[in-house]
């Protein structure tokens, strides 16, 4: 299995194929110095696959690393303020739509017993 049969994307980054694992999970070790036996064992994956990653990882670093290090940045620093308000704003939509179905459940309850 090479690299490029063994990685594919299907929208969320290369990640290996048969797995949600992505190539950007796979870095995190590969950069630290874990081996791909490590690897393999954390994610539960062969080492074949493993390797697959590693080589992918190695064949384009350079593509690679803008996302992971803004993905970095965002593990630190959390939701930046824009995304923080849509959380906000869904939320309060949410609480909205329970409030309406447990009023409904509370009439419909008071119907069939009153």
């Amino acid at each position: 299995m090479d690299a490029e049969d063994a990685i594919y994307d299907r929208g969320r980054g290369p990640e290996i194929r048969g797995t949600r694992i992505t190539v950007y999970n796979v870095m995190d070790h590969h950069l630290a110095g874990k081996s791909t036996a490590w690897i393999a064992q954390f994610y539960g994956i062969s080492e074949i696959a493993t390797h697959a990653a590693v080589d992918y990882i190695d064949a384009h670093l350079g593509e690679l690393m803008p996302k992971y290090d803004r993905d970095l940045r965002w593990a630190r620093t959390g939701n930046p303020p824009h995304i923080q308000a849509l959380f906000a704003e869904s939320h309060q939509t949410l609480m909205r739509l329970k409030e309406n179905v447990d009023r409904q459940q509370k009439a419909q309850n008071a119907a069939t017993t009153g």
